[in-house]
């Protein structure tokens, strides 16, 4: 309903047909684009309320993962873990060293089975970060 509301308050003219869960918008492209940025906004604000509390499955320290990727890099992850509402936090984000992380490539074919996050975090980062801190809600990734 948040959804609808922003729409219609901010293109009362656009033509909203519901499928199921699904929306069809007739409106000019110029509208099209703000509306599309309004449901980021959204989206954007209900991950990262739903982040704060604990993953839907429980303890990230406990849930069982299972991986696999060739030639992701490890900010590709990180995003991956965010989609799937686990919090990554990054402590000095914006340096340049933390910014080079980002980009590494990193291959995870032989992380097939699955594992719980304690293990499967400091798998993945731990080459790359020195603290790899696994929490029940989150993980915190720090060089220092």
């Amino acid at each position: 309903a948040t959804v609808v509301t922003a729409w219609q308050q901010q293109a009362p003219t656009a033509e909203i047909e519901w499928t199921g869960s699904n929306a069809t918008v007739t409106t000019t492209l110029r509208q099209h684009a703000a509306l599309n940025a309004t449901l980021q906004e959204l989206l954007n604000a209900v991950t990262s309320s739903d982040a704060t509390s604990t993953t839907p499955d429980g303890s990230i320290r406990t849930r069982n993962f299972q991986i696999k990727a060739e030639r992701a890099t490890i900010g590709q992850l990180i995003d991956f873990f965010r989609e799937e509402r686990i919090r990554i936090e990054l402590i000095d984000k914006d340096s340049p060293e933390v910014l080079a992380i980002l980009s590494e490539s990193v291959q995870l074919d032989t992380l097939g089975e699955r594992q719980p996050g304690s293990k499967l975090f400091p798998l993945i980062f731990g080459t790359h970060f020195k603290r790899v801190d696994v929490q029940d809600d989150r993980v915190v990734l720090s060089r220092e």
